[in-house]
């Protein structure tokens, strides 16, 4: 998974998302690492399934607030798109005392990871210009 803000951003307003960023591939990463492991472990691939939801809300919301002081236009339809998928992930948790079976698992890492990788390049990245673009041209 590429994180095109780590190498474009430019200011540090938004060294935040590729840090953010950096730690999303990582348990993306690690979901994938259970997936192929020898022996697949359910209640592990759960529990970081469930830790990457919990970073991602997190992430959102810093995201979001961000948008927000940089007053960027786009920022109801990218919020309305962190929306969907934290709803779309709650329908894919397994529900309390079950776990991922292995085929789900992988389904649902793959899902995770194109949509992150789509929403940073697609999303994302417009917001970072733009902030790079207002810092480059304020008034000191």
């Amino acid at each position: 998974m590429a994180d095109n803000l780590t190498t474009t951003a430019g200011t540090r307003s938004v060294d935040f998302l590729a840090e953010d960023h950096q730690r999303l591939e990582t348990t993306i990463t690690e979901l994938d690492a259970l997936l192929t492991a020898g022996t697949f472990d359910p209640a592990h691939f759960t529990a970081t399934y469930a830790a990457l939801t919990e970073e991602l809300a997190r992430h959102f919301e810093r995201e979001e607030a961000w948008m927000r002081r940089i007053r960027y236009r786009g920022l109801r339809d990218h919020a309305r798109q962190h929306r969907l998928l934290e709803e779309t992930l709650a329908t894919f948790a397994p529900g309390k005392g079950r776990t991922f079976g292995r085929v789900e698992a992988g389904r649902v890492q793959a899902f995770v990871a194109e949509w992150l990788v789509h929403h940073m390049d697609k999303a994302d990245l417009p917001a970072a210009t733009t902030a790079r673009v207002r810092a480059s041209t304020a008034r000191p």
